[in-house]
């Protein structure tokens, strides 16, 4: 009777999963559940550790609909969760951990490094993703991009290469930028657009300095017009009074 109910205690105390894997499938146990409940689980199944920063808040996750996932977005699925409450992960193999952080602080965290595009996460986990330029520069490339990095994200210029820290989505996403503006005919578009936009400046220029002419010289004008028109309404008066006596 003892031993009953001890086991009856020891199951009681037992949390259930919040989700079990069924061949290519997660699938969860219940529609409500803790992210860090989660974070815990998924850790275990990889045989990873788990850490936490010390002003992580947790949150409520509420499924609707089927309660399972594709096995290869799960990764995704947990990184989305906790982008969404204002926290990253990164995991670092060489320990086997999973490391929980506020992504306010995360230009102050080691995180993973890659230089091959394909490998890099296709998840809000931050990583760091060097990319050595073939024939734009740098320093211009680095300007006109920072308008699509993250709020926590960066991206430095060196002499031909870019170095970019953000989540491994928006990586890749700016990389499709990137290779798309460095080949030799965006360079040669880029000219084109150069020197269309230097004749077009001299043109401007051209046509302001004629009213900065004028502009300056309006007293000088309005003699010469009043002169000329002087002028001309006596030759008018001249000719009319001609006309009259019969002279012409």
């Amino acid at each position: 009777m003892k031993l009953l109910l001890a086991l009856l205690i020891a199951v009681t105390n037992v949390e259930a999963a919040v989700f079990s894997i069924n061949g290519d499938k997660v699938e969860f146990q219940n529609s409500n559940f803790m992210i860090s409940d989660l974070i815990k689980d998924y850790a275990t199944t990889e045989k990873m550790n788990v850490v936490f920063d010390s002003d992580y808040r947790d949150g409520q996750v509420m499924t609707v609909g089927p309660r399972n996932i594709d096995k290869a977005s799960f990764e995704l699925y947990i990184s989305t969760m906790l982008s969404q409450s204002g926290f990253g992960m990164r995991i670092l193999p060489e320990t086997r951990t999973l490391s929980v952080f506020n992504r306010r602080d995360v230009r102050y965290i080691i995180t993973s490094s890659y230089s091959d595009l394909t490998k890099v996460p296709d998840t809000y986990e931050h990583i760091q993703f060097m990319y050595e330029l073939k024939h734009i520069q740098s320093a211009e490339l680095a300007r006109n991009l920072r308008p699509f990095i993250g709020r926590y994200g960066r991206i430095i210029d060196h002499t031909n290469s870019i170095l970019l820290s953000d989540t491994g989505k928006n990586v890749r996403r700016v990389m499709k930028i990137i290779q798309e503006l460095d080949n030799p005919d965006y360079l040669k578009s880029a000219a084109e657009v150069k020197e269309l936009n230097e004749k077009n400046k001299k043109i401007f220029e051209k046509k302001k300095g004629f009213i900065e002419i004028l502009n300056n010289n309006n007293v000088i004008f309005l003699l010469l017009f009043s002169l000329v028109g002087a002028v001309i309404g006596f030759g008018i008066r001249g000719y009319a009074m001609k006309r009259i006596e019969g002279g012409w």
